[in-house]
Protein backbone atom coordinates (compact mmCIF):
# COMPACT_ATOMS: atom_id res chain seq x y z
CA UNK A 1 0.00 0.00 0.00
CA UNK A 2 2.48 2.58 1.01
CA UNK A 3 5.06 1.44 -2.26
CA UNK A 4 1.72 2.28 -4.43
CA UNK A 5 0.78 6.06 -2.55
CA UNK A 6 4.89 6.46 -3.40
CA UNK A 7 4.62 5.71 -6.90
CA UNK A 8 1.25 7.73 -7.42
CA UNK A 9 3.01 10.82 -5.62
CA UNK A 10 5.94 10.17 -7.81
CA UNK A 11 3.74 9.99 -10.79
CA UNK A 12 2.09 13.12 -9.91
CA UNK A 13 5.34 15.28 -9.77
CA UNK A 14 5.99 14.29 -12.86
CA UNK A 15 2.58 14.82 -14.70
CA UNK A 16 1.86 18.43 -12.77
CA UNK A 17 6.16 19.05 -13.77
CA UNK A 18 5.27 18.12 -17.85
CA UNK A 19 1.86 20.42 -17.71
CA UNK A 20 3.89 22.99 -16.10
CA UNK A 21 7.09 23.13 -18.43
CA UNK A 22 5.02 23.43 -21.18
CA UNK A 23 2.46 26.40 -20.20
CA UNK A 24 5.42 28.23 -18.25
CA UNK A 25 8.00 26.97 -19.12
CA UNK A 26 11.32 25.03 -17.63
CA UNK A 27 13.27 28.13 -16.31
CA UNK A 28 10.10 30.25 -14.80
CA UNK A 29 9.01 26.60 -13.27
CA UNK A 30 10.30 26.15 -9.65
CA UNK A 31 9.75 23.34 -7.49
CA UNK A 32 7.47 25.34 -5.32
CA UNK A 33 5.09 25.87 -8.09
CA UNK A 34 5.31 21.71 -8.82
CA UNK A 35 4.75 20.89 -5.19
CA UNK A 36 2.00 23.17 -4.99
CA UNK A 37 0.08 22.06 -8.30
CA UNK A 38 0.70 18.61 -7.18
CA UNK A 39 -1.21 18.98 -3.83
CA UNK A 40 2.08 17.95 -1.73
CA UNK A 41 4.37 19.87 0.55
CA UNK A 42 7.64 21.49 -0.59
CA UNK A 43 9.61 18.83 1.95
CA UNK A 44 8.07 16.17 0.15
CA UNK A 45 8.62 17.13 -3.67
CA UNK A 46 12.60 17.63 -2.65
CA UNK A 47 11.59 14.36 -0.95
CA UNK A 48 11.04 12.36 -4.77
CA UNK A 49 13.34 15.01 -6.83
CA UNK A 50 15.76 16.83 -4.77
CA UNK A 51 16.65 18.88 -7.76
CA UNK A 52 13.83 20.33 -11.10
CA UNK A 53 16.77 18.77 -13.04
CA UNK A 54 15.86 15.22 -11.68
CA UNK A 55 12.68 15.79 -12.40
CA UNK A 56 13.01 16.01 -16.07
CA UNK A 57 15.59 13.59 -16.37
CA UNK A 58 13.09 11.36 -15.07
CA UNK A 59 10.42 12.70 -18.31
CA UNK A 60 13.41 11.66 -20.48
CA UNK A 61 13.69 8.52 -19.05
CA UNK A 62 10.07 7.61 -19.96
CA UNK A 63 10.96 8.50 -23.14
CA UNK A 64 13.91 6.08 -23.34
CA UNK A 65 11.26 3.18 -21.68
CA UNK A 66 8.94 3.71 -24.90
CA UNK A 67 11.62 3.29 -27.61
CA UNK A 68 12.81 -0.05 -24.84
CA UNK A 69 9.20 -0.98 -24.79
CA UNK A 70 8.28 -0.76 -28.49
CA UNK A 71 11.56 -2.36 -29.81
CA UNK A 72 10.57 -5.40 -27.36
CA UNK A 73 7.49 -5.33 -28.95
CA UNK A 74 9.06 -5.52 -32.70
CA UNK A 75 11.58 -8.08 -31.94
CA UNK A 76 9.29 -10.95 -32.67
CA UNK A 77 7.24 -8.85 -35.53
CA UNK A 78 9.94 -7.99 -37.94
CA UNK A 79 13.57 -9.72 -38.70
CA UNK A 80 15.30 -7.12 -40.34
CA UNK A 81 16.53 -4.59 -37.68
CA UNK A 82 16.00 -1.80 -40.17
CA UNK A 83 11.97 -2.54 -40.37
CA UNK A 84 12.33 -2.85 -36.86
CA UNK A 85 13.99 0.88 -35.95
CA UNK A 86 11.99 2.62 -38.49
CA UNK A 87 8.69 1.57 -37.07
CA UNK A 88 10.12 2.02 -33.94
CA UNK A 89 11.00 5.55 -34.04
CA UNK A 90 8.09 6.26 -36.29
CA UNK A 91 5.76 5.38 -33.40
CA UNK A 92 7.69 7.41 -31.17
CA UNK A 93 7.06 10.16 -33.59
CA UNK A 94 3.51 9.72 -33.62
CA UNK A 95 3.31 9.60 -29.75
CA UNK A 96 5.16 12.93 -29.64
CA UNK A 97 2.81 14.39 -32.81
CA UNK A 98 -0.35 13.63 -30.39
CA UNK A 99 0.92 16.44 -27.89
CA UNK A 100 3.02 18.75 -29.85
CA UNK A 101 2.63 21.54 -27.93
CA UNK A 102 3.98 19.71 -24.61
CA UNK A 103 6.03 17.72 -26.39
CA UNK A 104 7.65 20.26 -27.71
CA UNK A 105 8.13 22.37 -24.36
CA UNK A 106 9.34 18.96 -23.03
CA UNK A 107 12.33 19.16 -25.18
CA UNK A 108 13.14 23.09 -25.04
CA UNK A 109 13.44 22.22 -21.65
CA UNK A 110 15.37 19.55 -22.12
CA UNK A 111 17.56 21.70 -23.64
CA UNK A 112 17.40 25.14 -21.87
CA UNK A 113 18.48 22.75 -18.64
CA UNK A 114 22.04 21.49 -20.66
CA UNK A 115 20.01 18.54 -23.30
CA UNK A 116 23.16 16.95 -24.17
CA UNK A 117 25.68 17.62 -21.20
CA UNK A 118 22.99 15.95 -18.13
CA UNK A 119 23.62 12.88 -17.30
CA UNK A 120 22.69 9.63 -19.14
CA UNK A 121 21.80 11.96 -22.16
CA UNK A 122 23.12 9.28 -24.26
CA UNK A 123 21.47 6.11 -22.98
CA UNK A 124 18.93 6.16 -25.86
CA UNK A 125 22.16 5.24 -28.09
CA UNK A 126 22.85 2.11 -26.29
CA UNK A 127 19.47 0.99 -26.50
CA UNK A 128 20.09 1.67 -30.49
CA UNK A 129 23.00 -0.09 -30.33
CA UNK A 130 21.87 -3.13 -28.57
CA UNK A 131 19.84 -3.75 -31.28
CA UNK A 132 21.93 -3.09 -33.53
CA UNK A 133 24.56 -5.29 -32.37
CA UNK A 134 21.86 -8.64 -32.84
CA UNK A 135 21.64 -7.70 -35.99
CA UNK A 136 25.56 -6.97 -37.32
CA UNK A 137 24.85 -10.96 -35.70
CA UNK A 138 22.75 -11.71 -38.68
CA UNK A 139 24.09 -9.85 -41.58
CA UNK A 140 21.89 -6.71 -41.25
CA UNK A 141 24.29 -4.27 -40.60
CA UNK A 142 27.70 -3.62 -42.18
CA UNK A 143 30.38 -5.17 -40.13
CA UNK A 144 32.40 -2.25 -40.79
CA UNK A 145 30.47 -0.01 -38.92
CA UNK A 146 30.14 -0.47 -34.45
CA UNK A 147 27.12 -0.64 -33.31
CA UNK A 148 28.07 1.57 -30.53
CA UNK A 149 28.97 4.11 -33.02
CA UNK A 150 25.75 3.70 -35.49
CA UNK A 151 23.58 3.97 -31.83
CA UNK A 152 24.98 6.93 -31.67
CA UNK A 153 24.26 8.41 -34.95
CA UNK A 154 20.75 7.18 -34.73
CA UNK A 155 20.32 9.19 -31.21
CA UNK A 156 21.77 12.41 -33.08
CA UNK A 157 19.31 12.39 -36.34
CA UNK A 158 16.54 11.50 -33.96
CA UNK A 159 17.56 14.50 -31.34
CA UNK A 160 18.76 16.72 -34.13
CA UNK A 161 14.80 16.33 -35.97
CA UNK A 162 13.34 16.40 -32.72
CA UNK A 163 15.28 19.63 -31.31
CA UNK A 164 14.64 21.19 -34.78
CA UNK A 165 10.95 20.33 -34.64
CA UNK A 166 10.39 21.65 -30.81
CA UNK A 167 11.89 24.98 -32.11
CA UNK A 168 9.64 25.83 -35.09
CA UNK A 169 5.58 25.18 -33.32
CA UNK A 170 3.85 26.85 -36.26
CA UNK A 171 0.98 25.45 -37.97
CA UNK A 172 3.37 25.23 -41.34
CA UNK A 173 6.02 23.15 -39.53
CA UNK A 174 5.96 19.30 -40.96
CA UNK A 175 5.33 16.80 -38.58
CA UNK A 176 7.71 15.13 -36.29
CA UNK A 177 7.38 11.77 -38.39
CA UNK A 178 7.72 13.97 -41.44
CA UNK A 179 11.34 15.88 -40.32
CA UNK A 180 12.97 12.88 -38.85
CA UNK A 181 11.72 9.89 -41.64
CA UNK A 182 13.51 11.99 -44.34
CA UNK A 183 16.89 11.73 -41.96
CA UNK A 184 16.10 8.18 -40.64
CA UNK A 185 15.93 6.84 -44.12
CA UNK A 186 19.53 8.29 -45.52
CA UNK A 187 21.07 7.09 -41.99
CA UNK A 188 19.49 3.36 -42.37
CA UNK A 189 20.11 3.01 -45.92
CA UNK A 190 23.76 3.47 -45.04
CA UNK A 191 24.31 1.17 -42.45
CA UNK A 192 22.60 -1.94 -45.00
CA UNK A 193 25.53 -3.93 -45.81
CA UNK A 194 26.59 -3.34 -49.37
CA UNK A 195 26.41 -5.19 -52.31
CA UNK A 196 28.54 -7.66 -53.03
CA UNK A 197 30.84 -5.65 -55.98
CA UNK A 198 30.95 -7.61 -59.33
Amino acid sequence: MRERKQRATRERLLTVAQTLFADRGYDRTTMDDIAAAADVSRATAFNYFPRKEELLLALVARRRAVIVDLLAREQPEAADVADRLRRVLMSLCDALDTDPAGNRALTLAWVQAGGPLLPDAFATAAVFADALRGAQAHGQLRPDIGPDSAGRILLDAYLGALVRWAAEPDATTASLREQFGAVLDIVIDGLHPRPPAH
